[in-house]
């Protein structure tokens, strides 16, 4: 017997679909098709790989379409594979973004097999508009799709949850231009999170070779650094039309992620803005530490870019198609991620014309995201005024030795504010980003794994001003503390970000205003508001609520 993978049509003999002109599967046919699975009527196929299929279904009552991916009667036997599943569920449910397809249920078929409820998106993969356009996009264009795959993922990595499989494959773009991130059936959670399973562990090789980072090649831990390397391969992908590295062999593959330098961008596409290049190398850093620290400081830089970038209409396809196969594959090694299970439409056909995007940012992830809309909101004469060195809050003593059970972030400034200096004597703060605040308003650096974020701008002459030194250029210094020590850079970035001086507020007295009950923990942004000056960001670790705070102690 033979399926058609499209319409779940049985035929005799292989050939192709006469209903649709798909290539016809071996194997038998679907036996969901027409049954309920809860109060969803199963409708379709819509795709099919070695971990399960996913089925399109609607509730008969009110009409609601849903997604419905079911894992496959042989994985279903592991243990491994089934907790990875459900792990997905709860991944996304903790994170709750508008840019991560949203799952609204979770349960077993009567053959035993679990399955996800997920919304139904419209639109294709990431991975078939490129084909449609040979393989490029128009910068406005992908520089705003991965702008709101970094929105998600700053949501995702402020509660410890790495997602390890960026790909083309799992970022969907639906009919009104707006990005999905697809499948963290292999995210890493944090062990405070409480969920645990296979997905988790950070010992094992687990993603997609061409976009995975040289740690995770190398098998060693991952965290959100590792997902901003992926990016940084999307859009190396996105702007030049090709990978960055290519082999005959996995093992060659990996070996060029953990330690060939990648192409230049711009040789290969001598049109792309050198703004853009530096970016995209920065962020295909080999080291970590030398990478982009958050992905809302990526999405700050691309932002910059995009609004100088001429962008075409964010067209709508010209029907809906089923490519979004909810959550995409489900990898559970290393080999059988080489090859997506679910393969996309095999004709994509985005509509020449089309409503222009009606992308929008929600205040939190624009503050997130530190400068980026701040840039957009006043002149330079007014960045110059309010970041002029008047005068900041009462000077605290800098430690010397740090504490990394119980560390304090804002009591380090001054010491970090001196690491800048060695690489910019004139160094600016403009912003900070303390994860895994306690009630007390310490971090525990080895406990939570967290990386606390210090990032600067050098003041020299003509940065900041009209008709001065290029608005991006490397004039941005980092400093990073973590467990393992810490690491200073100095890198490509805004010359004229706003400059925010030390704040008046402790991290103690910004919890107690956030009413934490003891053992709460918050996510804390500090930077400088172009007409409300400076601010804090604040929300509490396995929420996706946010509050802004004026830093007025």
């Amino acid at each position: 017997m033979f399926t058609c993978p499209r319409c779940a049509r049985v035929f005799p003999r292989p050939g192709h679909c006469t209903d649709d002109g798909a290539p016809l599967e071996g194997g038998a046919a679907p036996s969901l098709i027409g049954q309920t699975l809860g109060s969803y009527r199963v409708e379709r196929l819509i795709g099919r790989g070695g971990m399960g299929e996913v089925y399109l279904a609607v509730q008969p009552e009110i009409g609601a379409r849903v997604a419905l991916k079911l894992l496959s009667a042989e994985s279903a036997t592991s243990p491994t594979l089934v907790d990875r599943f459900f792990a997905e569920a709860r991944a996304v449910n903790l994170i709750l973004h508008e840019s991560i397809v949203n799952v609204v249920d979770m349960a077993r078929a009567p053959d035993g097999r679990p399955y996800l409820v997920m919304e139904y998106l419209d639109g294709h993969s990431l991975a078939d508009l490129l084909a449609a356009h040979g393989g490029r996009l128009p910068l406005g264009q992908l520089c705003r799709i991965v702008i709101e795959v970094l929105g998600a993922l700053t949501a995702a990595h402020s509660i410890g949850i790495t997602h390890r499989d960026l790909k083309p494959e799992n970022i969907f773009v639906t009919q009104a231009g707006r990005a999905k991130v697809l499948d963290f059936g292999i995210a890493k959670l944090h062990p405070d999170l409480g969920v645990s399973g296979a997905g988790t562990q950070t010992q094992a090789v687990l993603g997609t070779p061409h976009y995975m980072s040289p740690e995770q090649a190398r098998g060693l831990p991952a965290d959100g650094r590792s997902d901003l390397y992926s990016v940084g391969v999307i859009l190396f992908e996105g702007a030049t039309g090709q990978r960055p590295f290519h082999a005959d062999s996995l093992y060659d593959l990996l070996e060029h992620q953990v330690r060939t330098p990648p192409p230049a961008p711009r040789a290969l596409c001598p049109d792309l803005p050198p703004a853009l290049e530096k970016v995209i190398l920065r962020a295909l850093e080999k080291d970590p530490a030398r990478r982009f620290q958050s992905a809302s400081e990526l999405a700050q830089a691309l932002r910059a870019i995009a609004r100088d970038a001429p962008e075409p209409s964010m067209a709508p396809t010209t029907s809906p198609t089923d490519a979004t196969l909810a959550a995409g594959p489900l990898p559970p090694t290393l080999s059988a991620a080489v090859v997506s299970a679910y393969p996309p439409p095999a004709h994509p056909s985005p509509a020449p014309h089309g409503r222009p995007s009606a992308w929008r940012w929600p205040l939190v992830f624009g503050l997130l995201g530190a400068l980026g809309l701040l840039l957009a909101g006043g002149s330079f004469a007014t960045w110059a005024v309010l970041g002029s060195r008047a005068e900041a809050g009462p000077a605290r003593a800098a430690p010397t030795v740090i504490d990394t059970r119980r560390f304090d972030a804002i009591a380090y400034l001054p010491r970090a504010v001196e690491q800048a200096k060695q690489h910019f004597p004139d160094a600016e703060l403009v912003v900070m980003t303390l994860p895994h605040v306690d009630d007390a308003g310490l971090i525990d650096l080895v406990a939570t794994q967290a990386y606390v974020g210090y990032s600067f701008r050098a003041r020299g002459p003509g940065q900041g001003n009209p008709g001065g030194e290029p608005m991006f250029a490397e004039c941005t210094a980092t400093v990073t503390v973590s467990h393992a020590g810490v690491v200073s850079t100095k890198s490509v970035g805004l010359c004229n970000s706003l400059y925010a001086p030390p704040p008046h507020c402790s991290a103690r007295a910004l919890m107690t205003r956030l009413n934490a009950k003891p053992g709460q923990r918050a996510t804390l942004t500090y930077s400088a508001d172009v007409t409300s000056g400076p601010m804090w960001v604040a929300s509490f670790v396995g929420t996706n609520v946010s509050q802004i705070i004026k830093d007025d102690c």
